[in-house]
């Protein structure tokens, strides 16, 4: 089924946008909390594992680089319940998939605020021969209850990570508490090595498009649900506010302005996976 159409027909008409005013508001925003203005040729941050192993810091950063002037240097860290403040180091900005963390870090005074990007989604894959039949379900509850009903193996990262708490959540909201039930297995593994795993046993798992399309040739499993808007993986922005640490709101500002931009939804766009779309920008208004 095609993503661009499913899932992200209407999208633009919903997420929240950023003017062109962007840096002079950032600025006062910035001013009005007391926090330690600074420039430096170096812009630092934190980004989700997903967005390195996807390849989209390889194939991007080098063309933020060129046209803010400025280096990134980045690091890795977890879009999950290990999204700690003592974690993040002294960084300049995050650029993750974890709503709720996102808050949480405004909240608390760690961030400023946090600016949607752009957008991906999670799916369900299986093997070919569909034993729930999830495939045909009318909705994410109907799926579900298939999944319980039929007993075929499921396999959850288990690691805390933020797509192993969206899973988690699913399942929730949905009334449904699989952990313990021999069929539900924990590998406490990336997802690629999940991914195997199921692969290697017939089973099912719930995976980020990303590392679907970096390993799908090499396994049996076949994608058979996608495009609810529970799947929905919105990346997000997320500057940081501090009155005793430097930071670099020049280079801040930039890199945010820059995804925002014509040219940088253009080359978000065309970044693919086997030909395929992974991340798609939201909309300027």
């Amino acid at each position: 089924m095609s993503f661009d159409t499913l899932f992200f027909q209407d999208i633009n008409n919903k997420k929240r946008k950023i003017s062109q005013a962007v840096k002079f508001t950032l600025l006062i925003l910035f001013t009005s909390l007391g926090t330690s203005l600074s420039y430096s040729d170096v812009l630092t941050m934190k980004v989700s594992k997903s967005l390195e192993d996807s390849g989209f810091t390889k194939n991007i950063f080098p063309k933020v680089e060129e046209a803010i002037e400025q280096s990134i240097e980045f690091g890795t860290v977890s879009s999950g319940g290990s999204l700690q403040r003592r974690a993040l180091g002294k960084v300049d900005l995050l650029f993750i998939n974890s709503h709720k963390e996102e808050k949480k870090l405004v909240r608390q005074g760690w961030a400023v605020g946090r600016f949607p990007i752009m957008t991906s989604d999670f799916l369900f894959v299986g093997p070919k021969n569909d034993p729930a039949n999830i495939q045909n379900a009318k909705n994410l509850s109907e799926l579900f209850i298939r999944l319980v009903t039929k007993k075929t193996p499921f396999f959850s990262r288990g690691d805390n990570s933020g797509l192993h708490i969206r899973e988690q959540a699913l399942w929730h909201s949905h009334a449904l508490l699989p952990k313990g039930a021999k069929w539900y297995q924990e590998t406490n593994q990336n997802m690629t090595a999940t991914l195997k795993k199921a692969n290697k046993a017939g089973g099912y798992t719930l995976v980020d498009r990303a590392t679907w399309l970096s390993n799908k040739k090499k396994l049996n499993l076949v994608e058979l649900r996608s495009g609810d808007r529970a799947l929905q993986d919105l990346y997000s922005i997320v500057l940081r506010n501090s009155d005793r640490e430097l930071v670099n709101i020049a280079g801040s500002s930039n890199f945010l302005e820059w995804f925002n931009s014509e040219e940088g939804r253009k080359v978000v766009s065309e970044f693919k996976i086997e030909g395929e779309s992974v991340f798609i920008p939201l909309n300027k208004e």
